[in-house]
């Protein structure tokens, strides 16, 4: 789940409203006419906070987005594992990922990285890392 704190991207002073996304479709266009976008594919939330289970998300914090693409990263998210999640993140940071297509194509693309969580079995680590790169 990720938490949206948005404002209208053309108008700066215009209020804030929460999103919780993943979201229904029709609820998330009757939340945007509230500050008064009518369209949702076009990049034009101005995004001030992002919270909820995937922290590293605040790369996106001052930035305009698209909410249908944010919608569509939610659910590939919310149908991660902890291991997946955290190779996300890992990647994230590592690879200086700053844009909306950029954590988009990063969902298609985890098998390119490993993320060691402990470090007492080397065998398993080594297993692991194996799989990852041969897609296992």
């Amino acid at each position: 789940m990720i938490i949206a704190i948005i404002q209208n991207g053309e108008y700066p002073y215009s209020h804030l409203i929460s999103l919780t996304f993943p979201m229904d479709e029709e609820a998330m266009m009757t939340k945007l006419n509230e500050i008064g976008i009518s369209d949702s594919n076009i990049a034009s939330c101005h995004v001030v906070k992002i919270s909820g289970r995937v922290p590293v998300l605040c790369v996106l914090e001052n930035q305009r987005i698209d909410a249908d693409e944010m919608n569509y990263l939610a659910r590939r998210l919310d149908s991660f594992d902890s291991y997946e999640l955290a190779k996300f993140q890992g990647a994230i940071v590592r690879d200086n990922i700053r844009t909306m297509k950029d954590l988009i194509n990063l969902t298609f693309n985890l098998h390119n990285y490993t993320i060691v969580t402990e470090f007492l079995d080397f065998k398993r680590i080594g297993r692991k890392h194996y799989l990852d790169k041969n897609i296992g």
